[in-house]
C-alpha cells in the first residue's frame, strides 16, 4: 500500500494520533480523500523510476475511550490508547508483490505475489519525539516473511498552517523477505546470467523522511513527501541492486487532501 505521505516506513502515519494523546477528541466518524502522484523506483533497488497517480480514501472512528479504528483502500486496523503517551496499532494491509513486466532486468526473474500482511506498531511519546518499534508479518506467506523497525519522528510547527515532519527508522528482515526482495536462486542465474544470491537475515536498511503539510482551509490541505532508502550490504550486495540499481533511493509523492 502507498498513501502521500508514506514512503519507507510509518510512524508519522500515526503521529497526529500520538501527539494529541493528551487532548480531549469527541467520539465520532471522520473522512479523508487523497489524491495525488508519487514517484518510485519500478522495484526495490532499481535506479529507474516512475510516476504513479494516488488515490486513498479513509473512515476512521474515534471512540471516547480514545481508540481509533479506521479502514482505508487496502488497509483496516486500530490504534490503541494505552496510556497517555503510548499507542498500540494493529492492522492488516493488502501489499502488491512484483510485476516483471515493469523492467527488463526482472525478465527471467519469478513473479513476486499480491499478499496480506499484519503489523504491530508500538509508540511511545517523549516531548515532540515519538519513538516507535514493530514487526510485520506475510500471513499468507507468499514470500515477504518477516520485518522488525525501530524508529523515532517528530513534527514541528513552522507557521500556524505549515507543519514539517522528519523521521529517521532501522529495519531488519528475515532471510525469506530479503531473498524475495533481491535474492536470485539458481534456476534464477540460469536463466538470467546473474550470479547467485542468497542473503541471510538481519539488517536491511536505514530510511528517512521529511514530510511538509499546508493547511489551504479547515478542509484541505496540501502534503508532499520524500524518502531516502539507504540499503545495508544484505541487499545493496545483490546483483538486482550492485549491478543494476543503486544502495541508495527515494520516493517522493505530492497532493492534496480533502478531510470531511
Amino acid at each position: 500500500m502507498s498513501t502521500l505521505t508514506r514512503a519507507a516506513s510509518v510512524i508519522l502515519l500515526v503521529y497526529s494520533c500520538a501527539t494529541s494523546a493528551e487532548e480531549h477528541v469527541e467520539a465520532g466518524w471522520s473522512y479523508e480523500l487523497q489524491v495525488g502522484v508519487e514517484v518510485e523506483p519500478v522495484y526495490t533497488g532499481s535506479d529507474v523510476y516512475t510516476p504513479e497517480p494516488e488515490l486513498n480514501f479513509e473512515a476512521s472512528y474515534q471512540s471516547r475511550s480514545g481508540h481509533r479504528y479506521f479502514f482505508s483502500l487496502g488497509e483496516i486496523g486500530a490504534d490503541w490508547a494505552i496510556g497517555a503517551n503510548t499507542q498500540l496499532r494493529t492492522n492488516l494491509e493488502y501489499e502488491f508483490g512484483r510485476d516483471n513486466a515493469d523492467d527488463p532486468v526482472l525478465a527471467g526473474f519469478p513473479e513476486v505475489e499480491d499478499t496480506v500482511e499484519v503489523q504491530a506498531l508500538l509508540f511511545w511519546r517523549v516531548g515532540q519525539i515519538v519513538l516507535g518499534s514493530g514487526i510485520q508479518i506475510d500471513v499468507l506467506d507468499r514470500g515477504k516473511g518477516l520485518v522488525g523497525f525501530v524508529g523515532a519522528g517528530y513534527q514541528k510547527f513552522l507557521t500556524p498552517k505549515l507543519s514539517l515532519q522528519t523521521e529517521v527508522d532501522l529495519s531488519f528482515a528475515d532471510a525469506e523477505h530479503l531473498f524475495t526482495e533481491v535474492g536470485i536462486g539458481e534456476s534464477t542465474a540460469a536463466a538470467t546470467g546473474y550470479s547467485v544470491y542468497k542473503p541471510k537475515s538481519g539488517y536491511k536498511g536505514l530510511s528517512t523522511q521529511l514530510g511538509l503539510d499546508y493547511a489551504l482551509s479547515p478542509e484541505w490541505s496540501l502534503q508532499g513527501a520524500v524518502t531516502f532508502e539507504f540499503y545495508g550490504s544484505n541487499m545493496s550486495d545483490s546483483p538486482l541492486i550492485a549491478e543494476e540499481g543503486s544502495e541508495t533511493t527515494y520516493e517522493a509523492s505530492i497532493g492534496v487532501v480533502r478531510a470531511f
